[in-house]
């Protein structure tokens, strides 16, 4: 019961993530307009960066770390301890860095790029990744939607021409900060002497290990718009902007389960309990799978509706970006599936750097020959093929994983393609006959669920049973 309660929270916690921009996209979007939305993707991404550097693979590692040592009260404060003092110095000293940074060298948006500073300065404070390895996302998730609703709120109320971009900024900056404060009340109790400063030096070596991975892993997802910016091409950016925030969001979900599934297969991995990692893995790869896949086409169907009336007729170019996008999400989710689940947990770091920095390179490399001819759709095709390579080298060692036959995982993929394809034309049909009207993305919406659902509910109840009593075995875990 506790994994299925983890999951509906950390399922909320990753929506309340995208909800903002859910929310407010349609009103920022004409208010701001695509020019001002680009420079503040730009701005932040650059921001991001040094966020990245800020949390130096602490997420993984410190979920990891947390949920093998939670059994022992005593080791537990210690490591939560050496953890804490750790990330501190990292942070802050990335905040300075960053400041530093903007003083000495940025000229244009300045203003922008110093309330930005206040998202780094937030990641001194993130503990998230502490509750998430002790398997406890209520606190995460309360505190979230607090924060959230404010935030949206302010938004309304505070955002109200184009000039308000630096106001905007104020906003989700000052969320940011707020929404990890709060999380230092329900922290245990922390352990500051000699002895455990010392200690936590000997997180660094494992730390830079997964950071490696973490910082290309976000590389390959933001060189494109810091290209995209650097080429001076902010229209186009605030487009790509917002089609990537939409393909995010139903990724959420996929998101949330890897990282549930990070916490409990490490600690699985860790007591050789092959029989439930095979359970977890076959059922995780059938959602895995079988959800992406729905997403992908479904998002890709309802395209040419749904944003003209989503973000407007400033945003149409967005409709190509999203087609070419909505590719990627089933090889985004597989890749976290593989790195949540098998390499993470199995200590395999190495393979998922080699993975994330290759796949790096490759978007670089093609964002560089792509952009200059096409703008955001040649970004859009370099993220696609960056995944690709992402995928295949990080699936490789499934070839030989011993645990559970590699031939487990694919065998339901023809069906979940069909299925998509279904829906795909299904939707594609009734928008060319209904138009562009808010009706005709509903009735798309709720038709592509229904098929959905009833396609997996036939298929699986003939040729695997067992999956559709996955919820009902997960009550018991």
């Amino acid at each position: 019961m506790k994994l299925l309660s983890n999951l509906a929270y950390q399922s909320v916690f990753q929506i309340l993530l995208m909800i903002i921009p859910l929310v407010t996209i349609p009103y920022v979007s004409r208010i701001l307009g695509s020019t001002n939305i680009g420079i503040y993707s730009f701005t932040f991404t650059v921001a991001y960066y040094f966020s990245v550097f800020s949390m130096l693979g602490i997420e993984q590692y410190g979920n990891r770390t947390i949920a093998q040592t939670k059994k022992t009260q005593s080791q537990l404060n210690s490591v939560l301890s050496e953890l804490v003092i750790c990330h501190f110095v990292i942070a802050i000293t990335t905040t300075l860095v960053y400041y530093l940074y903007v003083c000495s060298f940025v000229e244009k948006y300045k203003t922008i790029y110093y309330i930005q500073g206040i998202y780094i300065f937030s990641t001194v404070f993130d503990v998230n990744w502490f509750f998430w390895g002790m398997e406890n996302y209520r606190i995460t998730v309360s505190r979230n939607l607090i924060i959230k609703v404010l935030t949206v709120a302010s938004i309304f109320c505070f955002v109200k021409t184009e000039h308000d971009l630096p106001v905007y900024t104020w906003i989700l900056s000052l969320s940011a900060l707020f929404s990890q404060i709060l999380l230092w009340f329900y922290l245990p109790k922390l352990t500051v002497n000699k002895k455990v400063i010392v200690s936590s030096f000997r997180h660094i070596k494992p730390l830079f290990v997964l950071f490696t991975a973490i910082v290309a892993s976000h590389l390959y997802r933001l060189i494109d718009k810091t290209m995209l910016g650097a080429y001076g091409y902010m229209d186009d950016l605030g487009c790509y902007e917002y089609a990537d925030k939409l393909i995010r969001l139903p990724l959420a979900f996929i998101t949330a389960f890897g990282t549930i599934m990070l916490s409990r297969m490490s600690v699985l991995s860790s007591s050789k309990k092959n029989r439930l990692i095979r359970l977890y893995l076959y059922y995780s790869s059938v959602f895995v799978v079988f959800i992406s896949c729905m997403m992908s086409f479904g998002l890709a169907s309802i395209s040419e509706q749904f944003i003209p009336i989503f973000l407007g007729d400033g945003y149409l170019r967005a409709i190509a970006i999203i087609n070419i996008l909505s590719c990627s999400i089933p090889l985004v989710a597989w890749n976290n599936f593989v790195r949540t689940q098998v390499l993470i947990p199995n200590h395999k770091d190495y393979v998922y750097s080699s993975a994330v920095f290759v796949g790096a390179v490759v978007n670089f490399i093609l964002n560089y020959m792509l952009i200059p001819r096409y703008q955001s759709t040649g970004a859009a095709v370099a993220t696609f093929v960056s995944y690709l390579f992402v995928l295949t080298i990080q699936t490789y060692p499934l070839l030989t994983f011993k645990t559970i036959s590699f031939r487990k995982f694919l065998i339901h993929i023809p069906f979940s393609m069909f299925c998509g394809l279904i829906i795909f034309l299904t939707n594609r049909t009734i928008g060319f006959y209904l138009g562009v009207h808010v009706a005709t993305v509903a009735l798309q919406i709720c038709l592509g669920l229904f098929l959905s659902v009833s396609l997996f509910l036939v298929y699986f109840k003939r040729f695997d049973p067992s999956v559709l009593s996955l919820f009902a075995h997960l009550k018991k875990l």
